[in-house]
């Protein structure tokens, strides 16, 4: 009788080349998990300074937009998957917005407080729903994008 030995598989060695790209792997993974525990919101939210200057952007703004951009610009941005118009809503609807955007956040008018949201909001979340709103909007969205989404909010997202 004949003893066969099993087959064994072929050695496999790391090459330079694959450890280092585990290397640059564990340390992207360690520097994100390190970002998320570590923000916060008070880091993204305005100064005193930008504040007082809420009147002059919203004024520039407001004269510039053209609502008729304004839910191409939100399609772009992905707003449509938290504000939906009508049913389930992770974030506050447009419909009543501009209405209660006047009482929500004393001194700041309607138009402060909607600019606010959009490029700071983690300033002032409603109460109710998640502070999911993204952080980057200010710098991601153009100034004539926040202009057009703003009078279109404005005028009660119609």
């Amino acid at each position: 009788m004949t003893q066969s030995t099993p087959p064994t598989a072929p050695s496999r060695t790391l090459t330079p080349a694959v450890l280092l790209t585990i290397a640059l792997l564990v340390i992207a993974a360690a520097a994100f998990f390190v970002v998320l525990l570590t923000f916060n919101p008070s880091n993204v939210t305005p100064t005193t300074t930008e504040e007082a200057r809420y009147t002059e952007i919203v004024d520039r703004l407001t004269a510039s937009g053209d609502p008729t951009r304004a839910e191409a610009i939100m399609e772009r941005y992905a707003c449509t998957a938290c504000h939906l118009l009508g049913g389930e809503r992770v974030a506050p609807p447009w419909e009543p917005l501009a209405a209660l955007a006047a009482g929500r956040r004393p001194p700041l008018t309607a138009a402060e407080y909607l600019y606010e949201s959009i490029v700071h909001p983690a300033v002032y979340v409603v109460e109710g729903y998640p502070a999911s709103m993204p952080q980057d909007y200010g710098s991601r969205m153009t100034e004539a994008e926040i202009a057009d989404v703003l009078v279109y909010l404005l005028q009660g997202g119609a």
